[in-house]
């Protein structure tokens, strides 16, 4: 398969690890007692429910749809993956739920807040890694290269707001603190 669509979602995985390590940083703070930085937590979660849900996912959802039918055998296996897509919707409602409370004056232990946040970022962190580990090597096997071109014109292309060439202005704060840290990539999505 021509390594395109894999290209692209194993790019956005890398970048949504950069934001699940700034979340976990944050996360640290909050179990310390220390200030954490609401807004650009809030630009975090605004962005996991919009470019991961509208672009990401879907194209990730007709990638396994093609897979199971060339290869059933893995249909299991992949319908685990694909439910955990579902999981992910319910794990940032929650988060972005508590985030929101505390930026209205809540008070939310910050035990609470850490553990929220350590559950989300964990969560996305394994599930990334087990496409990257058994999704994408499974499909670039399979699949050939007219279904790379099919994918795509199936999904789209939706320009990244936060990582794409312009930053969408409601995630300045967001971009200038991912600017600050650099390219920090958490350990478990390193190799793939």
């Amino acid at each position: 398969m021509n390594n395109g669509v894999i290209d692209l979602l194993r790019r956005d995985h890398l970048n949504i690890a950069r934001l699940l390590s700034i979340i976990d940083e944050q996360a640290e703070l909050a179990a310390a007692g220390d200030q954490v930085g609401l807004e650009a937590l809030g630009e975090a979660i605004d962005y996991f429910a919009d470019y991961p849900a509208r672009h990401q996912h879907p194209l990730e959802d007709a990638l396994c749809r093609r897979l199971k039918r060339a290869r059933p055998a893995v249909a299991r296996s992949i319908d685990l993956l694909l439910y955990e897509h579902v999981e992910t919707a319910s794990r940032l409602a929650q988060f972005k739920d508590l985030i929101v409370g505390v930026r209205q004056g809540r008070d939310v232990r910050c035990t609470a807040f850490a553990s929220t946040a350590g559950v989300f970022v964990n969560a996305e962190l394994e599930h990334m890694a087990r496409e990257n580990d058994q999704l994408f090597p499974a499909a670039l096997a399979v699949l050939g290269p007219d279904d790379s071109t099919l994918l795509q014109e199936q999904i789209g292309r939706s320009q990244d707001p936060l990582f794409g060439i312009v930053t969408t202005p409601h995630f300045e704060c967001l971009r200038q603190l991912l600017d600050e840290t650099g390219e920090k990539t958490p350990a478990k999505l390193k190799a793939g």
